[in-house]
C-alpha cells in the first residue's frame, strides 16, 4: 500500500530491464488502495505488461517443474505460474484464475519465458462447479512397495466436518471416515492388487 518514488539508472542485464545505482527511495503515502490486476490472455503476455500485476485464467495441463506449473487455454496458449515462494499443488484439468506479477525469466526451471508470480496462495482461485472429490495420491494403477500408503486428496465446494465426511474402504472392507483434508495413511495392504474406494 505504499506509494514510492525510486530514482536510479535503467540498464539491461541478461536481456532484462532493471534499475541500478539507486540514489533515492521516497515514500509518498501509505495504506493506499492496491491497483486492480490487468486481465490478460495467456498468449498476450508481453513486455508492455512486465512487472505489472496481472490476472490470467487457464486450465492446469499437468506440466510441472520444480518451481513452476503451467496453465493452458483452448487455443493451446500456455504460461507458467511460479511456485517457489509458497507451497501449492495444482490439480490437473482444473481451471484457475491466478493473480500475480508478470515476469520474464531465463531460469532453466521455468523453461525460459513469461511467468506469473503469485504473492501468496490467496492469489490462486480454483473454478470448480459443484461438489468434486479429487484423489491426488495414490494415482489409479500405481505400484506401492509397502504395506501402507499415504492418501492425499482435495475436496471442492464441500467442507469436511461441517457438510459431512469422506468415506473410504479398502478392498470392500469396513468403512472408515475422514473429517479433514489432511493426508492420512491406509495400512494393511495385501500382497497383489488392492482397491481403495472413496465417497463423500
Amino acid at each position: 500500500g505504499d506509494m514510492v518514488v525510486v530514482r536510479g539508472t535503467m540498464a539491461e542485464f541478461n536481456g532484462l530491464t532493471e534499475m541500478g545505482d539507486v540514489t533515492d527511495v521516497i515514500v509518498r503515502s501509505s495504506d493506499d488502495d492496491l491497483f486492480a490486476p490487468i486481465e490478460i490472455e495467456l498468449g498476450s503476455a508481453s513486455e508492455q505488461y512486465e512487472s505489472m500485476l496481472v490476472k490470467v485464467t487457464g486450465t492446469h495441463n499437468g506440466t510441472m517443474l520444480s518451481t513452476a506449473w503451467q496453465l493452458e487455454n483452448n487455443a493451446n496458449d500456455t504460461i507458467y505460474i511460479g511456485a517457489d515462494c509458497f507451497e501449492f499443488t495444482p490439480t490437473t484439468e482444473i481451471e484457475y484464475e491466478v493473480t500475480g506479477v508478470l515476469s520474464y525469466t531465463n531460469k532453466p526451471t521455468y523453461n525460459v519465458g513469461w511467468v506469473v508470480l503469485p504473492r501468496s496462495a490467496a492469489d490462486i482461485d480454483e473454478n470448480v462447479d459443484g461438489i468434486v472429490l479429487r484423489v491426488l495420491a495414490p494415482t489409479e494403477g500405481s505400484t506401492v512397495m509397502a504395506d501402507n500408503v499415504e492418501v492425499q486428496f482435495r475436496v471442492y465446494n464441500f467442507e469436511l466436518g461441517t457438510n459431512g465426511k469422506l468415506k473410504y474402504t479398502l478392498n470392500d472392507g469396513e468403512a472408515q471416515y475422514v473429517t479433514s483434508e489432511a493426508p492420512f495413511t491406509v495400512a494393511n495392504l495385501a500382497n497383489g492388487s488392492n482397491t481403495l474406494a472413496f465417497e463423500l
